[in-house]
Order: structure tokens, then C-alpha cells, then sequence
């Protein structure tokens, strides 16, 4: 009887181990959550900003900016209404249509924490991503072409912003 038992007891064990639980088959069912890569974050942030620049929507821009907008013109940077002010100079055709046409070659990366003016409200650490809008000078064969603007962006907060733009000449 004792061995009966014992062979029936091992055998519900073995049983009831097999057997999902409620909580277990729930828990089976549910997605996990996986944590967001930084390249993600990056991808749609990029996706969603050049939307909003190639449809000159101003508040989606701003809302995607560290304000003020750090640059190497003014110190303390762009207020909002500035920046407004700017919005079609800073987003002119030329940028518009480098931001959509931008690949991973035009993007680069910089780690911050540099003295570059415009760049000192920036912290320290973090991996910027740059991209740069160069201009035609000139019609004969002596042109030349140069960056006029970079644009800077970076991740804080969990956030990927844009942080600060910087003017050639």
C-alpha cells in the first residue's frame, strides 16, 4: 500500500507540474515587453521630426526641441518666438529635403562634452547625432560647397531631442 501510494504521489506531482496554472497560462498569453533599443527611439524620432519639418509644422518641431534652442548665434539660445521667427530659414527647402532624403551615411555620431559654442547647455556623455546641410556657392567651376548649418540632436531623458544648431560662417 505504502509503495501504491508513493508511485501515486509522484505521479500527481509530476502531473500537476506539467499542468499550466491559470496564472501561468495567463501569463503565456500576455506579449512581454521588451525594452526599447536606442536605435529605435532614434528611428522614430527621426521619422516623426522629418515629417513635421517637411510639413512646416512648427508646434510638432518644437515639441521634439530642448528649449531654448541652443546655437552658435545668440547666446542663451532661441526662445520659442525666435525660433518662430527662424522656422523658415532654419527649415528652408535645402534642409527639407536633406532631412528626407538623409540615410545613415548622412547622420553621424559625436559624443558631447566638447567647448563648441553652442553646445555648452548640452551634457556631458551623451552620444550626439549630427547631420549637416551644405550649400552651393557659386555657379562656374571654381564652387564650392560647404556646411552651412548642423544640426545636432541627442537622447536625454529617455528623449531624443533636437538640441542645437550650429551656423557655418
Amino acid at each position: 500500500m505504502c509503495r501504491k501510494s508513493f508511485c501515486s504521489l509522484v505521479f500527481l506531482t509530476f502531473f500537476l507540474a506539467c499542468t499550466p496554472s491559470k496564472e501561468r497560462a495567463v501569463a503565456e498569453e500576455l506579449p512581454t515587453e521588451q525594452p526599447t533599443r536606442t536605435m529605435d527611439n532614434w528611428g522614430n524620432f527621426w521619422k516623426t521630426f522629418t515629417v513635421a519639418v517637411s510639413q512646416n509644422d512648427f508646434e510638432k518641431v518644437v515639441s521634439m526641441t530642448q528649449m531654448p534652442l541652443a546655437n552658435n548665434l545668440e547666446e542663451g539660445g532661441w526662445s520659442k518666438e525666435k525660433m518662430q521667427q527662424q522656422f523658415a530659414n532654419l527649415f528652408d527647402e535645402t534642409t527639407r529635403t536633406k532631412f528626407l532624403e538623409a540615410t545613415g551615411r548622412d547622420i553621424r555620431a559625436m559624443p558631447s562634452g566638447g567647448q563648441i559654442p553652442g553646445l555648452a547647455n548640452i551634457p556631458a556623455g551623451i552620444e550626439l547625432k549630427t547631420i549637416q546641410v551644405a550649400y552651393e556657392t557659386g555657379r562656374d567651376a571654381d564652387a564650392r560647397s560647404g556646411p552651412a548649418k548642423v544640426f545636432i540632436f541627442g537622447e536625454i531623458d529617455g528623449r531624443y531631442q533636437l538640441l542645437s544648431v550650429l551656423f557655418a560662417g
